[in-house]
Parts: structure tokens; C-alpha cells; sequence
């Protein structure tokens, strides 16, 4: 299993929790590569 350090965790690729990385992409994007959206589910 690979690790990376990550500050911010977001559970749920829905759009919420898309608009959320987003959000905070936007506001800072030095936390671009920081950033994990983590999905239970599969898509195509």
C-alpha cells in the first residue's frame, strides 16, 4: 500500500464533496496536490 501525506480528506466524490475540493482548490491552490476525495462506489 502507498502512503502520501495529504491535509485535506474528503469522503464522498457526490457533488458535494466535489464543490468542496473545489472550494478549496479555488480559495488555495497550493493545496491542489494536498487534496484526497475519497468514493466507495465505481464509474465507468
Amino acid at each position: 500500500m502507498r502512503t502520501a501525506a495529504r491535509d485535506i480528506v474528503i469522503v464522498g466524490g457526490g457533488p458535494a464533496g466535489l464543490v468542496t475540493a473545489l472550494s478549496a482548490i479555488t480559495r488555495t491552490p497550493s493545496l491542489a496536490a494536498r487534496i484526497v476525495v475519497l468514493e466507495g462506489e465505481r464509474y465507468p
